[in-house]
This record gives structure tokens, sequence and C-alpha cells, in this order.
């Protein structure tokens, strides 16, 4: 196992660490923040968020991408990411499942409600609410004020980022 504290590698019946002396023995209702192994685009920021919160990674990673893009600040966003990076230890290999919570809501693109890319599509059916309120409140959000700009590149980011909705085809081919 890995020591929670320095991260060194220790026996796996360890109490304590035998570098810092940190006690391994933690509470089961703590949960520890620790950057993904398993679910990871770049360096498993938003995928250790979404564990520690026991959500889609996805929806982390699309909530991050659009703070950073709506304010006007992707250099600040940036610099948050390299920083929790930097902070952040990476989780243990047998500590996280190869599959998130929850497998069967997933955050995708929509094929069937889509007027440009599916994006408000997917998230209205992932979060079960009206995908038009959904387009208008993003075209509100993004007008109101003043950030058009920041409003397309945020919907630039999520096409990019959430994946497309697979077909009843695809989904039979990939059993």
């Amino acid at each position: 196992m890995t020591c929670v504290h320095c991260a060194r590698f220790i026996s796996d019946e360890a109490m304590f660490c035998e570098f810092c002396g940190t006690d391994q023995r933690t509470s089961p209702g703590i949960r520890l923040l620790r950057r993904s192994r398993t679910n990871r685009k770049i360096a498993g920021v938003c995928g250790g968020i979404a564990h520690y919160m026991g959500t889609e990674p996805m929806l982390v990673r699309l909530i991050w991408a659009v703070l950073t893009v709506v304010p006007g600040s992707i250099l600040l966003g940036v610099l948050a990411y390299l920083v929790a990076w930097l902070l952040t230890k990476e989780a243990d290999p047998d500590s996280e499942p190869n599959v998130g919570p929850d497998r069967t809501k997933r955050l995708f693109r929509s094929l069937t409600d889509a007027k440009i890319a599916g994006v408000c599509g997917g998230i209205a059916k992932y979060f079960a609410v009206d995908a038009t309120a959904l387009r208008l409140l993003w075209v509100a959000l993004s007008i109101f004020p003043g950030l058009v700009i920041c409003g397309i590149m945020a919907y630039g980011a999520a096409w990019f980022l959430m994946p497309r909705e697979s077909t009843p085809v695809e989904q039979h081919q990939q059993s």
C-alpha cells in the first residue's frame, strides 16, 4: 500500500508509515481526495474530484472547463488545475474501481435532442430537465454579462469534452 502522507510504498499490514510515521488507519467515514489513476484525461484531477464527490467525472470536467472559460480568465483556470495537480496525491492502484460510481447515468452529447452538437440536450437528459429551457439559460448567461465569446468558447469546450451518445447499433456491438 502507499502511505497516505508521503506516498511511499509500505507493507499492507503497517499501521504507521516507516518513513514519515503517519497513522495509516483512517476512519471509515473519512474519504481522501486523490487524483484518479483510472479516470483521467490529463492528470486525473477532475476524475479524483468526481470519485470523491460520487458523481460523473465528465460533469466535473465540464464544470471546470466552463468555469475556466466563462469568467474570461483561462490562465487562472489552467493555473488552478496545475496547482491541484501538484497538491493532490495520486490514488493507490487498488483504491478506486475501474469504473465510476454509477455507470448507468452518464453525461453524453445527445444524438436525438441536438440543435448544434447535442451539448445542451445531453446535459438536460443527465439532469432530467427540459433541453429548451437549458438552451435558453445558456444563451441568457452568455449574453447577460456580455460574455458571448466566453459562452461560445464554453460550448466548444463542452463539445470537445463530452463524448457522443452511442447509437443502439453501437451499444449492441459493444455488448
